[in-house]
């Protein structure tokens, strides 16, 4: 087998697809105009045939250096690489020359790379079938492996084109003149959204707090705002309860039923009667919630890719990431950096606020007032730097009953990396799974009181 006779089986290019390559590269070492071009579209990967590959490496180098592209420079370069006989040396380079004029450079740079994609999709072909033969097939895994390598595949297919600073101000400005509605989901407490204009598309929101102090009562909080509220098509990731224990709490808070008489099966008909005046708008409600105890990034990703085919999230919630399954990693604290920085991508990649829920260590129960800090976030530091707003939960009484702050708790904003940082207090309502706003019922609107 010759050095160009590597190709995935089956799937060789035609004679046309080689006749391009020739032209291409006889075209592309004449002229650094069109080799210039050319690297925008065409990448060395892309070629069939192994020469043409080390001869586009270099000119490629060629450009990265700032020198000039001609025949004798590459015939330099490929001489510099070590790879001048490979390529067949100056006679070779002479015959692409020749062959230049055979097709427009342009017109054949689209053959190469089209050509070049086809057969990145046909290599996924034997990974499928090698993957769904195993007896250890994975169904999020491993559907979720195949979509990325589909997805890297394709990516100059479904890709954006870049964009300079002036066309991003130019569309900025065109939005604000235009007074184009921003995007976010709104906090589900007033003095929140005040300090924090909205959770946006691509943020990471972290909300650290001890055990029992409220953390999945605060993200049940923001996900009944947005999906209830809202209509916000909002994707809720419970890896610490099932689905009727959630169920049980939305019941509560929506319809102010003390959650104990709900979960010992008490209801008064009074209660029932509460429920049924929220039975329509909680059916009604776009919250999706995902309870398999297993859940990792590759699942996180699976199902928003999923979604975003039919009717995207607009909000997620991970309660809470300490149970995440974790990339393999060689200490606890490198696998929760891989977790926090998986989270983010994924908020950017889909644009999607996520909030992840997360526990802190033990060092705020030895100082006297107990508040805690965004250091004593639990396992790493990582997951400070990655989350653009950071949120610690505090209550008093958690740990003094007696406390004359009992039924509040401290929302301190430790992070925001677009604004302001704070603390701001809500009512803490743990019978009914749920806070409240200080001075109003609910919400700015009073919708879910």
């Amino acid at each position: 087998m010759t050095i160009d006779e590597i190709t995935v089986p089956g799937w060789a290019p035609t004679d046309a697809v080689i006749a391009a390559e020739q032209a291409l590269i006889g075209s592309v070492i004449q002229s650094r105009i069109a080799a210039e071009t050319v690297a925008e579209t065409v990448q060395p990967a892309d070629f069939y045939k192994s020469r043409h590959r080390l001869v586009f490496e270099a000119v490629v180098s060629l450009i990265d250096r700032g020198a000039d592209v001609d025949p004798v420079s590459v015939l330099a370069e490929l001489t510099r690489q070590g790879t001048v006989t490979k390529v067949g040396a100056g006679p070779a380079l002479m015959d692409l020359m020749a062959r230049a004029g055979t097709a427009a450079w342009e017109y054949a740079a689209t053959v190469v790379r089209d050509d070049a994609i086809r057969r990145g999709v046909a290599e996924v072909g034997p990974l499928i079938g090698q993957l769904v033969a195993s007896r250890n097939f994975d169904l999020d895994r491993d559907v979720d492996m195949i979509r990325q390598r589909l997805d890297k595949a394709t990516a100059r297919v479904t890709g954006t084109d870049l964009c300079t600073i002036g066309d991003a101000v130019t569309a900025r400005l065109e939005a604000l003149e235009n007074q184009a509605p921003v995007e976010f989901v709104e906090a589900p407490y007033t003095d929140l959204q005040m300090l924090l204009a909205g959770l946006r598309p691509g943020q990471l929101v972290i909300i650290g707090a001890r055990p029992s102090v409220g953390k999945s009562v605060i993200g049940m909080d923001i996900a009944r705002n947005a999906a209830i509220r809202l209509k916000y098509r909002t994707l809720f990731f419970s890896l610490e309860m099932q689905a009727a224990e959630l169920a049980d709490r939305v019941l509560a808070a929506e319809a102010q039923v003390t959650l104990d008489r709900i979960r010992d099966n008490n209801l008064t008909d009074a209660d029932w009667d509460r429920i049924a005046a929220k039975h329509d708008r909680i059916l009604q409600a776009p919250l999706v919630v995902d309870d398999t105890p297993h859940c990792s990034l590759g699942r996180i990703r699976a199902r928003l890719r999923g979604m975003s085919r039919t009717d995207p999230a607009r909000l997620v919630i991970v309660d809470y990431m300490g149970l995440m399954e974790a990339p393999k990693a060689d200490s606890r604290e490198r696998q929760v950096a891989e977790l926090s920085r998986g989270l983010k991508l994924l908020a950017k990649e889909f644009e999607v606020p996520i909030v992840a829920l997360s526990q802190l260590n033990r060092e705020s129960t030895k100082r006297t007032d107990r508040r805690p800090a965004m250091s004593e976030l639990r396992d790493s530091g990582a997951v400070e730097q990655d989350a653009d707003i950071v949120i610690l939960l505090h209550r008093e009484d958690a740990y003094d009953k007696e406390s004359p702050r009992a039924g509040e708790m401290d929302l301190l904003v430790e992070k925001n990396r677009n604004g302001a940082t704070g603390t701001i207090v809500v009512v803490f309502q743990g019978h009914y799974s749920r806070a409240m706003d200080m001075a109003k019922e609910w919400s700015p609107s009073g919708a879910l009181s």
